[in-house]
């Protein structure tokens, strides 16, 4: 899909009527959503309260959705510069927040502070620097909030790179890292304001999922996502270099990225891939011959004795056990990326009559389906894909992925352990999902009917 516009006499007549009240509702929605995202940002100063937090984010998800919902059927083209820019404000006003419900920015911040002062941030735990008495203030600080320290940094070369590249603007500062990640997202804006029409753009760019857990959270994964909606635009224009060279920095932010791999460049021929292989090597090898260690045993250790929010790995593990269930889910994982590759790319000219973009959420979806973690910002990776498809699905598991942030920890006087949920979460989550894919298929089947 792309954001061209028709020529002017081939243009659908529109009257001022209904061009009028559709900016009418998204400049009103976009004040409203400003004006409850500095609420949310005050609230953040204050201590933590269950009752405001979750009342506030229902209010943001309403209005947000309100004025899509209002919108949606109505030509928003003309208004695309507007979404883009209010989408700008909504993340602007995330920078002066501190991280919502997430302590994964502390361990950007002393992965940046290891890497400037020992040449590697990998093979080095926090745990390690209990007892130093002379590390500065600040920086003693982020390490009382650095969680799991005793476990092994679990982020790749390139978002290291980002991560010292803060430190060295600011050491220690949130909020150097925060404008960096600001730069992502917005070049992310960018690219797929011009390539999408204005009602898949405002869906992607005022989804609150995105602005919360980016923008606000402070995660990384926009690094990634990012360089792959760059890697969808230069593959559409056949800048297959681009392509290959996107996708390896990508990998390298974060692993995931690599099972989008064999979707995007299946077809782009022998520099491609060897240009994909040469940049990671480049992120890797330095740091492979400096200590022999990369994020992988951090990541291992993760999978292995972390499970959170997950679906089918649940109930493998409840039958089976941890230890099995984990290679029972790797099993299933690559199955299942198998089937979606081979279903959904058959020839070159299937790859081409998709506008280049292959059905990457079918891919993500499969590994989150599998997974025995499957934090809300996990889903966020589907959209890039998502908004060049008609489906559901996605969108609404960003509506209800948020509701994984009901646990112990964050109920007032509640007997859960920290990261337990209450009975009703996951089936809420995973119901509505279901549901939404039954309906996809629904309208699928309908709609291929003579």
């Amino acid at each position: 899909m792309t954001n061209t516009q028709p020529e002017p006499d081939s243009m659908p007549e529109l009257t001022f009527q209904r061009y009028g009240n559709s900016a009418l509702v998204l400049h009103s929605g976009g004040c409203l959503i400003s004006l409850l995202l500095i609420s949310w940002v005050y609230i953040n100063s204050l201590p933590f309260n269950t009752l405001s937090y979750f009342l506030l984010s229902i209010s943001v998800c309403s209005v947000i959705y309100g004025a899509i919902f209002l919108t949606l059927n109505k030509r928003l083209d003309r208004l695309i510069l507007a979404i883009f820019i209010w989408a700008i404000i909504f993340r602007c006003i995330g920078q002066f927040s501190g991280p919502f419900l997430e302590d994964d920015p502390y361990r950007y911040l002393w992965d940046a502070f290891v890497f400037t002062h020992h040449g590697t941030p990998f093979g080095i735990l926090p745990s390690d620097y209990f007892s130093d008495n002379s590390l500065p203030e600040n920086i003693d600080n982020i390490l009382d909030h650095v969680s799991y320290p005793d476990t092994p940094t679990i982020y790749g070369p390139f978002s290291q790179w980002i991560f010292y590249l803060a430190y060295q603007i600011q050491p220690g500062s949130l909020l150097s890292l925060k404008l960096i990640l600001l730069v992502f997202d917005v070049t992310c804006l960018y690219v797929l304001f011009r390539l999408l029409p204005g009602k898949w753009f405002l869906l992607f760019a005022w989804n609150p999922l995105l602005i919360k857990e980016f923008s606000f959270s402070v995660h990384h994964d926009i690094i990634a996502i990012s360089l792959i909606v760059i890697a969808l635009y230069a593959c559409k224009y056949k800048r297959y270099l681009l392509v290959a060279f996107c996708l390896g920095l990508a990998v390298a932010c974060k692993l995931l990225a690599v099972v989008l791999v064999p979707f995007i460049m299946r077809f782009l021929g022998i520099k491609p891939l060897t240009v994909f292989a040469i940049t990671v090597t480049a992120m890797y090898l330095p740091f492979i011959l400096m200590g022999g260690e990369t994020e992988l045993k951090g990541l291992f250790a993760f999978l292995q004795g972390w499970e959170f929010n997950s679906s089918v790995y649940a109930l493998i593990a409840t039958w089976f056990g941890h230890a099995a269930a984990s290679k029972i889910s790797l099993i299933l994982i690559g199955l299942g990326l198998l089937i979606v590759y081979r279903i959904t790319i058959k020839n070159p000219a299937d790859y081409e009559a998709n506008a280049n973009t292959p059905r990457g959420d079918w891919a993500i979806g499969v590994v989150l389906l599998f997974s025995s973690v499957v934090n809300p910002w996990y889903v966020c990776w589907l959209l890039p894909f998502a908004v060049f498809y008609s489906h559901t699905w996605p969108w609404i598991a960003t509506l209800v992925m948020p509701l994984s942030y009901v646990v112990g920890l964050n109920i007032d006087g509640s007997n859960l352990p920290a990261y337990n949920h209450p009975a009703w979460v996951r089936p809420v989550i995973y119901t509505s999902i279901l549901l939404a894919i039954c309906f996809d298929i629904f309208k699928h089947h309908k709609s291929a009917k003579p």
